[in-house]
């Protein structure tokens, strides 16, 4: 499965886990 916040796509699942424990989703989401 792949992630997309809008049309950007930012990774599978494993890249979009990784991402909100490093709060970088929470940046990408602002």
């Amino acid at each position: 499965p792949q992630a997309f916040v809008g049309d950007r796509y930012i990774g599978d699942d494993d890249d979009l886990a990784r991402l909100a424990r490093s709060g970088e989703l929470a940046k990408l989401l602002a």
